[in-house]
């Protein structure tokens, strides 16, 4: 999948951060729905953020404070996608590779 940093340059500065997060959310679908069209992402708002990533039996959940979207989003442009993805891996996800800069840009 490809990424466009000057787009991503005008989202950090523009979006709120549970639309910046959503943003993000969608993406990270979009790359693992290359990999597997039966990949979901359900992003909630409960206490805190949770984005929970289910591939059939495979569940996987993320958990973000207001503050660390917000501290993400100001500190880079792919920040907060690593954070997730970063998660992920740690939970045994397993990275794919394939065609585009977006998983090379984030991790």
């Amino acid at each position: 999948m490809q990424t466009n940093g000057m787009a991503r340059g005008y989202m950090v500065r523009v979006m709120k951060g549970e639309d910046f997060l959503k943003h993000v959310a969608e993406t990270i679908e979009r790359q693992l729905k290359e990999w597997d069209v039966t990949y979901v992402v359900i992003l909630m708002k409960l206490k805190d953020y949770e984005m929970v990533i289910r591939n059939g039996n495979q569940e996987n959940q993320v958990v973000l404070t207001e503050q660390e979207i917000q501290l993400l989003q100001n500190t880079g442009l792919y920040q907060l996608d690593n954070r997730i993805w970063r998660d992920l891996i740690n939970q045994g996800l397993v990275i794919h590779k394939g065609y585009g800069n977006y998983l090379s840009t984030v991790l």
